[in-house]
């Protein structure tokens, strides 16, 4: 069977990643119009102040390429870099849990987004770590581990979709 990812985590971000062979929740899982949560850990370098957290809980913006991709055909024989536009971040919630480190619920799924949202509010990330995706949590799994979803995980996940039975 054909098992890929849901979603996508950028090379410095670590954990919670599902993979699945259903196409049904994968679409869920990925389109923007579900608005799933995907919960995060954040550790930024030094202190981050909490007028910053409150910034980023209000939306703050950020660049984004104009079309996603870093580069565009201008003519025949020509490339570009595609220009860039401002893009204001949905609210979202956060908790501080140090003075450097916090959680953050998003609702939506730009590219690089937290790590944009905390470089406007001027700091630098340590460390990203994905661990909550709807109600699928990463608990104490160890980088590199793995488990199946149980029956009840399964079940919410395609409550969401609309399929009421779930085979185990």
């Amino acid at each position: 069977e054909r098992v890929f990812p849901v979603g996508r985590l950028d090379k410095e971000t670590t954990w919670l990643i599902l993979l699945t062979n259903d196409g049904r929740l994968s679409n869920y899982l990925i389109h923007p119009r579900y608005e799933h949560e995907k919960e995060y850990m954040v550790e930024v370098y030094g202190k981050i102040e909490d007028d910053a957290l409150e910034q980023m809980r209000r939306g703050v913006k950020i660049e984004l390429k104009e079309n996603g991709s870093r580069t565009r055909k201008v003519n025949r024989n020509a490339w570009a870099e595609t220009p860039m536009k401002l893009y204001k971040t949905r609210p979202c919630e956060i908790n501080r849990l140090s003075s450097s480190k916090f959680s953050i619920i998003l609702r939506e799924g730009k590219n690089r987004q937290i790590r944009r949202m905390v470089e406007v509010v001027g700091s630098d990330i340590k460390k990203l770590k994905r661990i909550r995706i709807e109600n699928i949590e990463l608990g104490d799994l160890a980088e590199g581990e793995w488990r199946k979803l149980t029956h009840i995980e399964k079940t919410e996940l395609f409550r969401g979709i609309g399929v009421d039975k779930v085979e185990n």
